[in-house]
Protein backbone atom coordinates (compact mmCIF):
# COMPACT_ATOMS: atom_id res chain seq x y z
CA UNK A 1 0.00 0.00 0.00
CA UNK A 2 1.44 3.35 -1.06
CA UNK A 3 0.60 6.45 0.90
CA UNK A 4 -0.08 9.95 -0.41
CA UNK A 5 2.98 11.21 1.52
CA UNK A 6 6.07 9.60 -0.02
CA UNK A 7 9.00 11.52 1.49
CA UNK A 8 9.41 13.41 4.78
CA UNK A 9 12.42 15.70 5.25
CA UNK A 10 13.68 17.73 8.20
CA UNK A 11 15.73 20.87 7.62
CA UNK A 12 17.56 22.57 10.49
CA UNK A 13 19.61 25.80 10.81
CA UNK A 14 23.33 25.34 10.30
CA UNK A 15 25.95 26.58 12.78
CA UNK A 16 25.73 30.12 11.42
CA UNK A 17 21.91 30.09 11.46
CA UNK A 18 21.95 31.69 8.01
CA UNK A 19 21.10 28.56 6.01
CA UNK A 20 19.09 25.38 6.37
CA UNK A 21 20.87 22.06 6.10
CA UNK A 22 19.60 18.51 5.80
CA UNK A 23 18.58 17.09 9.18
CA UNK A 24 17.03 13.74 8.32
CA UNK A 25 14.66 11.93 5.97
CA UNK A 26 12.02 9.22 6.00
CA UNK A 27 11.47 7.48 2.68
CA UNK A 28 11.68 4.11 1.01
CA UNK A 29 14.63 2.95 -1.09
CA UNK A 30 12.68 4.03 -4.14
CA UNK A 31 13.59 7.65 -3.34
CA UNK A 32 17.23 7.09 -2.43
CA UNK A 33 18.51 9.21 -5.34
CA UNK A 34 16.29 12.12 -4.36
CA UNK A 35 17.45 11.74 -0.77
CA UNK A 36 21.10 11.82 -1.87
CA UNK A 37 20.52 15.15 -3.63
CA UNK A 38 18.82 16.57 -0.55
CA UNK A 39 21.61 15.50 1.78
CA UNK A 40 24.04 17.83 0.01
CA UNK A 41 21.67 20.78 -0.36
CA UNK A 42 21.63 24.06 1.57
CA UNK A 43 18.84 26.64 1.55
CA UNK A 44 19.18 30.29 2.47
CA UNK A 45 16.39 32.41 3.89
CA UNK A 46 13.51 32.54 1.36
CA UNK A 47 15.28 30.04 -0.94
CA UNK A 48 13.64 26.83 -2.08
CA UNK A 49 10.67 25.29 -0.31
CA UNK A 50 12.30 25.06 3.17
CA UNK A 51 13.64 28.63 2.92
CA UNK A 52 10.27 29.93 1.74
CA UNK A 53 8.52 28.49 4.82
CA UNK A 54 11.24 30.03 6.99
CA UNK A 55 10.67 33.46 5.43
CA UNK A 56 6.86 33.26 5.48
CA UNK A 57 6.68 32.03 9.06
CA UNK A 58 3.71 29.79 8.31
CA UNK A 59 2.97 26.58 6.36
CA UNK A 60 3.53 26.70 2.63
CA UNK A 61 2.10 24.37 -0.02
CA UNK A 62 3.53 24.04 -3.52
CA UNK A 63 1.28 22.14 -5.92
CA UNK A 64 3.55 22.41 -8.98
CA UNK A 65 7.33 22.26 -9.00
CA UNK A 66 7.95 23.40 -12.57
CA UNK A 67 8.57 27.13 -13.11
CA UNK A 68 8.53 27.85 -9.38
CA UNK A 69 11.01 28.70 -6.64
CA UNK A 70 11.55 24.97 -6.02
CA UNK A 71 15.23 24.03 -6.47
CA UNK A 72 15.09 20.26 -7.01
CA UNK A 73 12.48 20.15 -9.75
CA UNK A 74 14.13 17.64 -12.09
CA UNK A 75 15.00 15.22 -9.31
CA UNK A 76 11.50 15.43 -7.79
CA UNK A 77 9.74 14.84 -11.09
CA UNK A 78 12.03 11.91 -11.89
CA UNK A 79 11.17 10.40 -8.50
CA UNK A 80 7.44 10.78 -9.15
CA UNK A 81 6.87 13.48 -6.54
CA UNK A 82 4.16 15.95 -7.44
CA UNK A 83 3.54 18.24 -4.45
CA UNK A 84 5.40 19.68 -1.48
CA UNK A 85 4.31 21.05 1.89
CA UNK A 86 6.65 22.87 4.29
CA UNK A 87 5.85 23.34 7.98
CA UNK A 88 8.17 25.66 9.95
CA UNK A 89 8.68 25.06 13.67
CA UNK A 90 9.48 28.11 15.81
CA UNK A 91 10.36 28.63 19.47
CA UNK A 92 9.35 32.25 19.89
CA UNK A 93 11.14 34.03 17.05
CA UNK A 94 13.73 31.29 16.63
CA UNK A 95 13.38 28.81 13.79
CA UNK A 96 14.06 25.31 15.10
CA UNK A 97 13.35 23.29 11.97
CA UNK A 98 11.29 23.01 8.80
CA UNK A 99 9.50 19.75 8.06
CA UNK A 100 8.83 19.13 4.36
CA UNK A 101 6.32 16.57 3.11
CA UNK A 102 6.47 15.39 -0.50
CA UNK A 103 3.46 13.71 -2.05
CA UNK A 104 2.99 11.55 -5.09
CA UNK A 105 -0.08 10.07 -6.71
CA UNK A 106 -1.31 7.88 -9.52
CA UNK A 107 -4.65 7.11 -11.12
CA UNK A 108 -5.82 5.12 -8.11
CA UNK A 109 -4.84 7.55 -5.37
CA UNK A 110 -7.46 9.69 -3.66
CA UNK A 111 -6.73 12.20 -0.95
CA UNK A 112 -6.06 15.86 -0.32
CA UNK A 113 -3.70 18.21 1.47
CA UNK A 114 -5.04 21.74 1.97
CA UNK A 115 -3.90 25.05 3.42
CA UNK A 116 -6.60 27.35 4.83
CA UNK A 117 -6.20 30.91 6.08
CA UNK A 118 -8.14 33.55 7.98
CA UNK A 119 -7.25 37.23 8.05
CA UNK A 120 -9.57 38.83 10.65
CA UNK A 121 -9.22 42.24 9.02
CA UNK A 122 -10.74 40.90 5.79
CA UNK A 123 -13.19 38.19 6.82
CA UNK A 124 -14.59 36.20 9.72
CA UNK A 125 -14.32 33.04 7.61
CA UNK A 126 -11.48 30.80 6.56
CA UNK A 127 -10.76 30.37 2.85
CA UNK A 128 -8.58 28.00 0.87
CA UNK A 129 -5.08 29.25 0.01
CA UNK A 130 -4.20 26.22 -2.08
CA UNK A 131 -4.48 22.48 -2.03
CA UNK A 132 -3.38 19.29 -3.71
CA UNK A 133 -6.12 16.78 -4.46
CA UNK A 134 -4.65 14.15 -6.75
CA UNK A 135 -7.44 12.76 -8.87
CA UNK A 136 -10.32 14.24 -6.79
CA UNK A 137 -11.21 16.94 -9.31
CA UNK A 138 -14.80 17.59 -8.24
CA UNK A 139 -13.87 17.64 -4.56
CA UNK A 140 -11.15 20.18 -5.39
CA UNK A 141 -13.62 22.39 -7.26
CA UNK A 142 -16.06 22.41 -4.35
CA UNK A 143 -13.30 23.08 -1.83
CA UNK A 144 -12.02 26.08 -3.74
CA UNK A 145 -15.50 27.61 -3.58
CA UNK A 146 -16.11 26.91 0.11
CA UNK A 147 -15.42 29.06 3.18
CA UNK A 148 -15.64 28.00 6.81
CA UNK A 149 -16.68 30.09 9.84
CA UNK A 150 -14.89 29.45 13.11
CA UNK A 151 -16.07 26.14 14.59
CA UNK A 152 -17.55 24.70 11.38
CA UNK A 153 -16.04 22.04 9.16
CA UNK A 154 -12.62 20.53 9.74
CA UNK A 155 -10.68 23.79 9.17
CA UNK A 156 -13.10 25.79 11.33
CA UNK A 157 -13.11 23.23 14.13
CA UNK A 158 -9.31 23.07 14.24
CA UNK A 159 -9.28 26.88 14.22
CA UNK A 160 -11.64 27.02 17.21
CA UNK A 161 -9.92 24.19 19.12
CA UNK A 162 -6.50 25.81 18.73
CA UNK A 163 -4.85 22.40 18.57
CA UNK A 164 -4.67 19.40 16.19
CA UNK A 165 -7.88 17.55 15.51
CA UNK A 166 -8.72 14.17 13.96
CA UNK A 167 -12.17 13.39 12.53
CA UNK A 168 -12.84 9.76 11.65
CA UNK A 169 -15.62 8.27 9.53
CA UNK A 170 -16.21 11.48 7.61
CA UNK A 171 -19.11 9.96 5.71
CA UNK A 172 -21.02 9.87 9.01
CA UNK A 173 -19.62 13.10 10.47
CA UNK A 174 -22.09 15.90 9.84
CA UNK A 175 -19.59 18.29 11.44
CA UNK A 176 -17.51 17.78 8.29
CA UNK A 177 -19.44 20.03 5.92
CA UNK A 178 -18.08 18.36 2.78
CA UNK A 179 -18.96 14.86 3.99
CA UNK A 180 -21.19 14.06 1.02
CA UNK A 181 -18.55 14.88 -1.60
CA UNK A 182 -15.89 13.13 0.51
CA UNK A 183 -17.91 9.94 0.84
CA UNK A 184 -18.41 9.77 -2.93
CA UNK A 185 -14.64 9.47 -3.52
CA UNK A 186 -13.84 7.38 -0.42
CA UNK A 187 -12.27 9.99 1.88
CA UNK A 188 -12.96 8.79 5.41
CA UNK A 189 -10.48 10.53 7.75
CA UNK A 190 -9.43 14.14 8.24
CA UNK A 191 -6.63 15.73 10.25
CA UNK A 192 -6.51 19.48 10.93
CA UNK A 193 -3.44 21.29 12.30
CA UNK A 194 -3.87 24.99 13.24
CA UNK A 195 -0.99 27.44 13.05
CA UNK A 196 -1.20 31.00 14.40
CA UNK A 197 1.10 33.83 13.34
CA UNK A 198 1.10 37.46 14.47
CA UNK A 199 -0.91 39.56 14.28
CA UNK A 200 -3.91 37.23 14.71
CA UNK A 201 -3.40 35.35 11.45
CA UNK A 202 -4.64 31.75 11.54
CA UNK A 203 -3.61 28.98 9.17
CA UNK A 204 -4.89 25.40 9.14
CA UNK A 205 -3.30 22.46 7.34
CA UNK A 206 -5.78 19.69 6.59
CA UNK A 207 -4.95 16.15 5.53
CA UNK A 208 -7.86 14.19 4.04
CA UNK A 209 -7.22 10.48 3.77
CA UNK A 210 -8.96 7.60 1.98
CA UNK A 211 -8.90 4.12 3.50
CA UNK A 212 -7.52 2.46 0.37
CA UNK A 213 -4.94 5.19 -0.30
CA UNK A 214 -4.16 6.91 3.05
CA UNK A 215 -2.20 10.14 3.43
CA UNK A 216 -0.03 8.31 5.97
CA UNK A 217 -0.43 4.95 7.65
CA UNK A 218 -0.94 6.46 11.07
CA UNK A 219 -1.79 9.82 12.65
CA UNK A 220 -1.32 10.41 16.37
CA UNK A 221 -1.93 13.41 18.64
CA UNK A 222 -0.08 13.68 21.95
CA UNK A 223 -0.76 16.34 24.61
CA UNK A 224 0.83 17.24 27.97
CA UNK A 225 -0.59 15.57 31.05
CA UNK A 226 -2.06 17.78 33.83
CA UNK A 227 1.35 18.12 35.48
CA UNK A 228 2.90 19.11 32.12
CA UNK A 229 5.79 16.72 32.68
CA UNK A 230 4.85 14.03 30.16
CA UNK A 231 3.08 13.69 26.82
CA UNK A 232 0.11 11.34 26.76
CA UNK A 233 -1.79 9.89 23.83
CA UNK A 234 -5.00 11.76 23.05
CA UNK A 235 -6.28 10.41 19.72
CA UNK A 236 -5.15 8.81 16.51
CA UNK A 237 -6.06 6.90 13.39
CA UNK A 238 -4.35 3.87 11.87
CA UNK A 239 -4.86 2.51 8.36
CA UNK A 240 -4.83 -1.01 9.81
CA UNK A 241 -7.78 -0.16 12.08
CA UNK A 242 -5.72 -0.69 15.22
CA UNK A 243 -7.21 0.52 18.50
CA UNK A 244 -4.43 2.95 19.35
CA UNK A 245 -5.95 4.10 22.64
CA UNK A 246 -6.03 0.53 23.97
CA UNK A 247 -2.59 -0.16 22.53
CA UNK A 248 -0.95 2.71 24.39
CA UNK A 249 -2.98 2.10 27.54
CA UNK A 250 -1.77 -1.50 27.75
CA UNK A 251 1.80 -0.93 26.65
CA UNK A 252 4.06 0.83 29.13
CA UNK A 253 6.52 2.63 26.87
CA UNK A 254 9.06 3.37 29.59
CA UNK A 255 11.76 4.61 27.25
CA UNK A 256 9.36 6.97 25.49
CA UNK A 257 8.10 8.30 28.82
CA UNK A 258 11.63 9.09 29.96
CA UNK A 259 12.29 10.90 26.70
CA UNK A 260 9.15 13.04 27.04
CA UNK A 261 9.87 13.68 30.72
CA UNK A 262 13.25 15.11 29.83
CA UNK A 263 11.71 17.23 27.13
CA UNK A 264 8.95 18.72 29.30
CA UNK A 265 10.63 18.54 32.70
CA UNK A 266 10.89 21.58 34.93
CA UNK A 267 14.55 21.16 35.92
CA UNK A 268 16.86 24.14 35.92
CA UNK A 269 18.62 22.97 32.79
CA UNK A 270 18.83 19.99 30.48
CA UNK A 271 21.04 18.87 27.64
CA UNK A 272 19.93 18.40 24.05
CA UNK A 273 21.97 17.51 20.99
CA UNK A 274 21.71 19.04 17.54
CA UNK A 275 21.98 17.12 14.26
CA UNK A 276 25.60 18.23 13.92
CA UNK A 277 26.41 16.38 17.15
CA UNK A 278 27.10 19.40 19.36
CA UNK A 279 25.34 20.10 22.65
CA UNK A 280 23.70 23.22 23.95
CA UNK A 281 22.06 24.00 27.23
CA UNK A 282 18.32 24.58 27.29
CA UNK A 283 16.98 26.25 30.41
CA UNK A 284 13.50 25.74 31.76
CA UNK A 285 12.13 28.80 29.95
CA UNK A 286 13.47 27.58 26.61
CA UNK A 287 16.38 30.03 26.26
CA UNK A 288 19.35 28.51 24.48
CA UNK A 289 22.96 29.39 25.27
CA UNK A 290 25.53 29.61 22.52
CA UNK A 291 23.10 31.15 20.03
CA UNK A 292 21.58 34.53 19.34
CA UNK A 293 19.85 36.32 22.25
CA UNK A 294 16.25 35.51 23.10
CA UNK A 295 14.18 38.17 21.35
CA UNK A 296 10.82 36.82 22.46
CA UNK A 297 8.41 39.09 24.22
CA UNK A 298 8.39 39.17 28.02
CA UNK A 299 5.04 37.40 27.87
CA UNK A 300 6.49 34.48 25.93
CA UNK A 301 9.52 34.26 28.23
CA UNK A 302 7.33 34.22 31.32
CA UNK A 303 4.84 31.76 29.88
CA UNK A 304 6.75 29.48 27.48
CA UNK A 305 4.06 26.81 27.64
CA UNK A 306 1.08 29.14 27.60
CA UNK A 307 -1.93 27.80 25.73
CA UNK A 308 -2.69 24.25 24.71
CA UNK A 309 0.13 22.20 23.32
CA UNK A 310 -0.38 19.58 20.64
CA UNK A 311 1.99 17.20 18.94
CA UNK A 312 1.19 15.45 15.69
CA UNK A 313 2.98 12.29 14.63
CA UNK A 314 2.87 10.98 11.07
CA UNK A 315 4.02 7.47 10.30
CA UNK A 316 4.84 6.55 6.72
CA UNK A 317 5.75 3.13 5.23
CA UNK A 318 9.49 3.61 5.06
CA UNK A 319 12.82 2.24 6.19
CA UNK A 320 14.17 4.76 8.65
CA UNK A 321 17.84 5.07 9.39
CA UNK A 322 18.50 5.13 13.11
CA UNK A 323 20.41 8.40 12.99
CA UNK A 324 17.72 10.22 11.03
CA UNK A 325 15.00 8.89 13.30
CA UNK A 326 16.86 10.03 16.41
CA UNK A 327 17.42 13.50 15.01
CA UNK A 328 13.76 13.84 14.12
CA UNK A 329 12.60 12.75 17.55
CA UNK A 330 14.84 15.34 19.14
CA UNK A 331 13.23 17.96 16.97
CA UNK A 332 9.73 16.65 17.48
CA UNK A 333 7.24 18.76 15.54
CA UNK A 334 5.40 20.65 18.21
CA UNK A 335 4.13 24.17 18.65
CA UNK A 336 2.22 26.34 21.05
CA UNK A 337 -1.23 25.96 19.54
Amino acid sequence: MKTFIRVVELWVPDRTRTRLEFGGCLCSDEYSEFKAVSENALFAYDEGLPGKAWACGHPVILTKFANSYFKRTDEAIEAGLTCGVALPVFAGEFLMAVMVLFCGDDEKHVGAIELWHNDPEKSHEMGLVDGYYGTADMFEFNSRHTKFPRGFGLPGRAWKAGMPLIIKDLHNARSFLRWEEASEIGINCGVGIPYTTPPDQTWVMTFLSAQATPIARRFEIWVPDPSRTELVFQSGDCSRNADLASLYAEKDDTQGRRQYRRRLGDGNARDQRTSEGRRFRCSADGARSGHEPDRRSSRDRKHPAQGRLGLVSLKAPSKIQRGARTRQRRRVVSKRW
